[in-house]
């Protein structure tokens, strides 16, 4: 799960203002290094921008008080388990951390050694856990460079590789979407920024992103939108007058 240096060792991400040589070096002991963010945006760059592949993301909330703001970006675009300790902890904030992709969210441990071991019990059993969202990560990463094409479940599990029916299961499970709700959100994503433009029509909008105007997705973005496409445009249009 994380890069190893030439020594054998593995990086953990620690997601926090300052750091500790202390609690450095105790992870060292036990073959891990200590890389640290100062911030969550700082976190989200290491992981989009470098090669370093970590053993889990660790997060002081004490320190990063609004880390959960940004905490759908960073499951959004790693696998990686992700540990979020505090000592403010209530269940509340508990059930909203992990909903919005933490692993887990726990108060600070009596001592550091308390805290390393229940790191470790937990990566015992998240192995098969960040494998499955590393396939989710994929899927998400294939529709939205494919989005123009029409849904084909069998060629997104053929790309990442993996049975289209496991694939189906696990994205409805971590995401509470099906897949071809999740590329529906992105087509519509899409058709919105094309009717931003008003010197567009609407039916060259839908051609633009590979729909037909005629066909179910104008419904589709009426549910999803709640006012047909003509009428968003319109929307748009008028309210970009007073800007």
């Amino acid at each position: 799960m994380g890069k190893k240096n030439n020594k054998g060792n593995k990086t953990l991400l620690a997601v926090e203002t300052e750091g500790c040589k202390h609690i450095d070096d105790e992870w060292l002991k036990r073959g891990i290094i200590v890389k640290r963010a100062s911030s969550m945006a700082e976190a989200i760059e290491f992981l989009l921008h470098q090669d370093d592949e970590y053993l889990f993301i660790a997060i002081n909330e004490d320190r990063i008080p609004n880390f959960m703001e940004h905490l759908p970006i960073m499951r959004d675009i790693t696998s990686t388990p992700i540990f979020c300790i505090t000592s403010t902890y209530t269940l509340e904030k508990e059930i909203e951390a992990r909903k919005l992709g933490a692993d887990e969210y726990a108060p600070f441990a009596a001592n550091l050694e308390q805290n390393m071991h229940h790191a470790f019990e937990l990566l015992k059993g998240i192995k098969r856990l960040t494998e499955e969202r590393h396939d989710i990560i994929a899927a998400k990463q294939y529709i939205n460079k494919n989005w123009i094409e029409h849904f084909d479940l069998d060629e997104i599990a053929k790309n990442i590789g993996q049975n289209k029916f496991r694939l189906s299961k696990e994205f409805k499970t971590h995401t509470g979407k099906t897949l071809y709700k999740y590329y529906k959100s992105v087509k519509i994503s899409k058709l919105k920024e094309k009717l931003n433009n008003s010197d567009i029509s609407v039916t060259n909008a839908f051609t633009e992103c590979g729909l037909d105007y005629n066909g179910r997705f104008k419904q589709f973005f009426k549910e999803e939108v709640g006012m047909t496409p003509r009428a968003y445009q319109k929307k748009v249009t008028l309210l970009s007058k007073f800007d």
